[in-house]
């Protein structure tokens, strides 16, 4: 009798098993179906990001073509800002890529004047895997363009925005030398940036860039010449192996040579750059006239006092000449203080002790040897509250770095608190020296902000700069001298001092500085990659 029961008992438990395995499967299912749907999700938010960062690049790469056709030597104007956009705007819209059809619209966004325009959304591979790129310029911040970029996967989306400057063409300031001559850097000097040289006469048996192994270099060497060019006159600036490529040891240690014209640390080296078009490396890119006329009604007057000196001059003692001196009879100035004034040409001053404030504007109408036309200037212990800045003075085929000369003996403290720091010197076609002298620079340091501009620039002694050194003379037509020097160096054909002993050089570019004003270039619209930002 008990069995029969029991038999109703099996068959409830079979169903309870059967109800549960259900139950387990449906919930399985059910998360598989889940697991699908969020796997969906996360790639269509894959997959519209991607093409949100299409957008972006599709954006950069409508800048980067976009030419403005508009050159400044000063600040941007509004009415200059104002064509760029417009330009932009009509671009867009008349780029083949696009299809003509680039939508505008303007009005009121977040209590702020705007216009935008949009390019419409291209089909990106599957379909309704699309982006669309809008530009917006607020009327509260005329030099700043908001570049938007909308990915799109169906209904989900994603956003990156990015600034985009209205700005001149800064290029040259990412170097911390830039140079149409010869480069020599000696002593212990630490470069935190790159270099380039575009002097391309091989020809003579130089690479064009030299460093001694002292020289810290935390950047990259960049030259117009390429390994073959030096491989025909036997100069190397590299040790290379058999595929041309540099060689490093098994700690991974760069090996050199004693065949390399480039010892200590660096970052590499880049061949076969180009250099066209790079603003501030010709005569013809620097319009300095708008210093002058802030000056022009402030000149300074002769002085009483006349000293004879040479230049160059034997080490440490002015008035002794050396081979090719020239003989200047010097206006000396001592303990003034200046602001805004302009020297006449032919003064050659000696500055003892003195102060200048805002704008020092140096004349020079000659590219003569004549001495009464142009402006061989030193100073001796000053200091610059503010810019000194020159003629233009066309070299043709004459250098004249004795005519036209900048000289900066003992202390020279610059404290450019008149502009933006854009520039400390400004002088094309200059010869620009700073430090040169043995027993005059023991213990003094020089501190300069900003562009470093000369015909030929040198640079000696204790100092720091936080800018760019820009040497725009080609010197290519002379096989020996007229070089670049970072140190102290002897030989160079042109040395206007002594070795100093206890050298300490440091030069960190920053290509967050505006370009100098009297730096003509083109006003171009740039991307800002360190706003990048994901909505």
């Amino acid at each position: 009798m008990r069995l029969k029961k029991d038999k109703g008992f099996v068959l409830v438990l079979a169903m309870l098993i059967v109800v549960v395995v259900g139950t387990f499967a449906v919930a399985m299912l059910s998360m598989c179906n889940t697991n699908l749907q969020l796997a969906k999700n996360q790639h269509k938010a894959n997959m519209a990001m991607s093409a949100a960062l299409s957008g972006v690049e599709y954006g950069r790469f409508v800048c980067s073509t976009y030419e403005s056709g508009l050159n400044t030597a000063g600040t941007i104007s509004s009415s200059q800002k104002n064509a760029v956009w417009q330009g932009l705007r009509s671009f867009a819209h008349d780029h083949p890529c696009n299809g003509h059809c680039a939508h505008c619209r303007d009005g009121v966004k977040n209590s702020k004047i705007f216009e935008e325009f949009s390019i419409p959304a291209k089909s990106y591979g599957a379909e309704n895997f699309t982006f669309t790129v809008s530009f917006t310029l607020y009327a509260d911040d005329p030099n700043t363009i908001i570049m938007e970029s909308t990915g799109s996967d169906g209904v989900v989306s994603k956003k990156i925005t990015m600034s985009v400057k209205i700005s001149k063409d800064n290029r040259i300031l990412k170097y911390a030398i830039a140079s149409k001559g010869r480069i020599w850097i000696t002593s212990a000097t630490t470069i935190d940036g790159d270099i380039f040289s575009t002097w391309d006469a091989t020809r003579y048996g130089s690479a064009g860039i030299e460093t001694t192994a002292n020289v810290t270099n935390k950047g990259t060497l960049s030259t117009v010449n390429t390994i073959a060019d030096m491989d025909s006159v036997n100069v190397q600036m590299e040790t290379l192996d058999a595929n041309g490529n540099p060689m490093f040891d098994i700690n991974g240690n760069r090996v050199y040579s004693s065949n390399d014209t480039v010892q200590g640390y660096h970052d590499g080296i880049k061949y076969g750059q180009s250099s066209a078009d790079l603003p501030g490396m010709s005569e013809d890119d620097y319009d300095t006239s708008s210093y002058k006329t802030m000056c022009s009604s402030n000149k300074i007057a002769t002085s009483t006092e006349k000293t004879t000196e040479y230049f160059p001059h034997y080490d440490g003692n002015y008035s002794r000449s050396v081979s090719g001196s020239v003989s200047f009879s010097r206006n000396v100035y001592r303990n003034k203080a200046y602001t805004n004034v302009t020297l006449p040409k032919g003064r050659n001053a000696l500055f003892v002790n003195c102060t200048f404030n805002g704008v020092t504007y140096i004349e020079s109408t000659s590219n003569t040897a004549s001495t009464s036309s142009c402006n061989n200037v030193r100073f001796d212990d000053c200091k610059f509250n503010g810019v000194i800045v020159t003629d233009v003075p066309k070299n043709g085929n004459n250098i004249n770095w004795r005519q036209n000369s900048l000289y900066f003996t003992g202390g020279a403290i610059f404290e450019n608190s008149w502009s933006e720091q854009e520039a400390t010197i400004l002088a094309p076609n200059f010869n620009v020296n700073l430090g040169n002298t043995t027993e005059l620079e023991a213990d003094q340091t020089s501190e300069l902000t900003g562009a470093v501009v000369g015909g030929i620039v040198d640079i000696r002694g204790i100092v720091n700069i936080d800018g760019t050194i820009i040497s725009m003379y080609d010197t290519k037509m002379y096989s020996s001298g007229y070089v670049t020097n970072i140190g102290s160096t002897d030989g160079d054909g042109g040395s206007e001092g002594g070795a100093f002993s206890g050298e300490e050089i440091n030069i960190s570019p920053s290509q967050a500085q505006i370009l100098p004003q009297g730096l003509k270039s083109n006003i171009v619209v740039c991307p800002e990659v360190q706003t990048y930002k994901e909505n």
